[in-house]
């Protein structure tokens, strides 16, 4: 076949926010492709927050094969506009859609887009490189995961087989060299994320693993990409319900990570990695073999030193892989707490978590030295004053300052299905809603899923920035809201 040319574009997050995080999942499909001899450059709009009018007149000059756009549900709007303006520039180009966007919404983003040719759904190693080896005849049918368009019609291929743990550890390294790395991503490596990683020069991501074994409602499974709305054979449908369902982990080989983290110091001379995982903790064998084997290799004997930082869940926290962490370098783990309210936990946020347990998984982690990163979110719907309450106390007595998250039922999470009715009705519909996802959830919600009014919603959030228990208590017995606690007692 011939030796193709082919483009990732990285869209815009958030365009008034620095570009923290670079496009890890666009760097391992780069990979993919280098490996099989095509050409394949990334354009990194967020790196630079190119116009779509620039991005058209930077590639404009080229002949693109196929090009792909990959990332979150709050980048539709952006997404929508540059695939249109894509196809009036390249109309012999295949346009792919893929990442949280395209494996949120699926079928839809066919319709609403319609010149995007084929959608990837879930992970994109394995099935970019069958739409590469099937390019010449088009037979987009012998590539699995995937929705194509012929002519008017639209057609979904079965499920993706995801990557095994043995593929995993056999992936290429992502392509940081097509990345704009010394220009603009070193440049933004301090994060307010702990000493080390606010005083770090040269960061970088990696991710030890894919997949998480808990079902929280605010999150999807993007991994494995669970089509929606669809039909399936018998045999489909169990494979569908062995994704959904088992939440599988997979990690890559301690071998295989070790390597890559060598590579990067060498190549780079980075000081700080950003393990995206999920959730990093989740398997302690795994992450005891990981640090045994950094220790071996000299990874914590550099100078100056190789600090990293991760994701967990306070279920899966464990005193000894905490101190053995934060002896190799661990500086500080994202909890995500979410709230310190028991009915919130357990029947919003399905976390699992218990108040009790996010309390000591916070306490233990600065007893072994590593700072809790402790995002909050406001707004669910069992949301209450109890609620705010509870969380606002634990903020309180721990001298935390922190800015909830605005809860957000991004399509293809339980929460979603849960107030689906109620969005649609509002937002009249689901393209409505998703354009308006565009919202920064840190200063303002997308729809308000509470039993407040929209006034009273900012308020509460700002009551708990503000630590004003006085304030929430009164707030309460104003909408006759029953609390474990009263004036007396935060006055004494």
């Amino acid at each position: 076949m011939s030796r193709l040319k082919c483009l990732l574009i990285n869209p815009i997050i958030k365009p008034k926010d620095p570009p923290y995080n670079l496009p890890l999942g666009l760097a391992y499909v780069a990979a993919a492709i280098d490996s099989c001899s095509h050409d394949v450059a990334i354009l990194d709009a967020n790196a630079y927050k190119l116009k779509h009018e620039d991005i058209i007149s930077e590639i404009s000059e080229d002949t693109w094969d196929t090009i792909g756009i990959g990332s979150l549900v709050t980048t539709y709007p952006w997404q929508k506009r540059m695939f249109g303006m894509l196809r009036n520039e390249f109309p012999n180009a295949v346009l792919v859609a893929g990442g949280g966007l395209a494996t949120s919404l699926q079928q839809e983003l066919m319709q609403w887009i319609p010149e995007i040719d084929i959608l990837c759904v879930g992970e994109g190693e394995r099935t970019n490189i069958q739409i590469i080896e099937n390019f010449d005849d088009r037979n987009w049918d012998d590539v699995r995961g995937i929705y194509y368009r012929q002519g008017e019609e639209i057609y979904r291929t079965p499920p993706q087989q995801l990557l095994s743990e043995g593929e995993l550890s056999r992936l290429p390294f992502p392509k940081f060299d097509l990345l704009p790395l010394e220009e603009v991503y070193f440049k933004y490596s301090s994060i307010p994320l702990s000493p080390e990683a606010m005083t770090c020069k040269r960061r970088l991501s990696i991710e030890t693993s894919r997949g998480c074994p808990f079902r929280c409602s605010f999150c999807i499974d993007l991994p494995s990409g669970t089509p929606r709305n669809t039909s399936y054979s018998e045999k489909e449908l169990l494979y569908v319900d062995s994704l959904s369902m088992s939440k599988k982990i997979r990690y890559y080989s301690p071998e295989w990570v070790v390597e890559l983290m060598k590579y990067l110091r060498l190549k780079y001379a980075v000081d700080f990695l950003t393990f995206t995982d999920e959730n990093f903790a989740a398997n302690k064998k795994h992450v005891m073999e990981l640090c045994d084997l950094m220790e071996r290799e000299g990874l914590t004997d550099l100078e100056p030193p190789l600090h990293f930082g991760s994701t967990a869940h306070v279920n899966n926290l464990d005193r000894e892989m905490l101190e053995r962490l934060k002896e190799v370098g661990c500086c500080y783990l994202d909890l995500g707490l979410e709230s310190m309210n028991k009915d919130v936990l357990s029947n919003d946020l399905t976390k699992g978590s218990t108040p009790q347990k996010n309390e000591w998984g916070f306490n233990e982690c600065l007893r072994a030295g590593v700072y809790p990163i402790t995002n909050f979110m406001i707004g669910l719907p069992g949301e209450n004053m109890q609620s705010v309450y509870d969380t606002t106390k634990f903020l309180v007595d721990n001298e935390i300052d922190c800015g909830p998250f605005f809860a957000t039922p991004y399509p293809g999470t339980g929460l979603f299905e849960r107030c689906k009715e109620r969005i649609l009705e509002e937002f009249g519909s689901l393209e409505n809603f998703v354009t308006r996802c565009e919202t920064d959830v840190s200063l303002d919600f997308v729809v308000n899923l509470t039993g407040y009014n929209d006034a009273e919603l900012l308020g509460l959030r700002q009551m708990v920035m503000n630590h004003d228990l006085e304030q929430i208590v009164k707030f309460a017995e104003k909408k006759k809201e029953s609390l474990a606690v009263n004036i007396t007692n935060i006055e004494k």
